[in-house]
């Protein structure tokens, strides 16, 4: 799939009230899209075992695909269907148990877990390379649509 927009949303990440709760991301929905779009989630070079809420919605275990998990050394991108659970204004949370319940690294401030607005950071690499919101003009869609005429 070459969607046909892409918004970034790997950085302005927050942890989550305590370690092991996760990373929130809180975004504005994208403008122009139709019902001939479908949204897309896509965690880029992601731990297998990331997990997602969107909009107080857990996502089902991610789909992978076979060309995702090449055998570069990264880890597969992990892909889920958003169409009808993006809003305007969207809060996304991801974690992976093992990796965020670990202890802060010598150096990282104990109020660096807050989530208080002032500890925006890019989401750590641990987790994953990026955070995409892919937007995809459905063919499949348009088709339907221009048939109805």
């Amino acid at each position: 799939m070459t969607p046909s927009h892409v918004i970034n949303l790997t950085a302005a990440w927050e942890p989550a009230g305590d370690r092991t709760a996760g990373w929130i991301r809180r975004f504005g929905g994208p403008s122009g899209v139709t019902a001939a779009h479908r949204l897309w989630l896509a965690i880029e070079d992601a731990d297998p075992r990331v997990t997602a809420i969107l909009n107080d919605r857990p996502l089902p275990q991610a789909s992978v695909h076979a060309d995702d998990a090449a055998g570069d050394g990264r880890r597969p991108t992990l892909r889920w269907e958003i169409t009808g659970i993006v809003a305007s204004r969207n809060t996304l949370i991801i974690g992976a148990p093992g990796v965020l319940a670990r202890k802060p690294s010598a150096g990282v401030a104990g109020d660096a877990f807050i989530g208080d607005g002032r500890t925006r950071r890019t989401l750590p690499a641990a987790i994953a390379a990026r955070v995409l919101l892919e937007i995809d003009a459905d063919v499949d869609r348009d088709a339907s649509l221009d048939t109805r005429r």
